[in-house]
């Protein structure tokens, strides 16, 4: 095999493992990007979770407090019994929004991070394949040059 041969192959390869190297890393973002809108979909499931609890054991507590409010004595619709349980329903409402509030801005955060990941994603493979193409023609040119083929 000839000197021009080698070093024509030698350049083909390391061309072809740049453009590997950065395909793989460009596939490990894709991968990370994957697993980064799973979890903003998991997220939002557990956010619905959340809520079905906490709706619930705000009612059971609504419940105690009417209990309470009777065994006093205290006439469920006189201003003071109505007051407490609004209260609670207000702080419960609360609780709610501030909970989706928190979910939707982590499955934001997800998704952007989602996005970025795949725009490096692309941004490396375009990287791998520029640099693998000058390496190439690096080679082909440098062998061209020393056998007098060139220019």
């Amino acid at each position: 095999m000839s000197l021009v041969a080698l070093s024509l192959i030698g350049a083909a390869v390391s061309a072809y493992g740049q453009m590997r190297a950065a395909d793989s890393q460009a596939d490990a973002m894709r991968n990370q990007a994957i697993l980064d809108l799973e979890r903003a979909a998991e997220v939002q499931r557990r956010r619905k979770i959340r809520e079905k609890i906490f709706k619930q054991e705000g009612l059971e507590f609504q419940a105690k407090q009417a209990t309470a409010i009777n065994k006093k004595g205290i006439e469920g619709s006189s201003g003071t019994a109505l007051l407490l349980l609004e209260e609670t329903n207000d702080r419960i409402k609360e609780q709610l929004v501030m909970s989706e509030k928190e979910s939707a801005f982590e499955q934001r955060v997800a998704r952007l991070n989602a996005g970025n990941l795949d725009s490096q994603a692309n941004d490396i493979e375009m990287s791998g394949l520029i640099s693998g193409l000058g390496t190439f023609a690096y080679g082909a040119g440098s062998t061209a040059a020393a056998r007098g083929n060139f220019g």
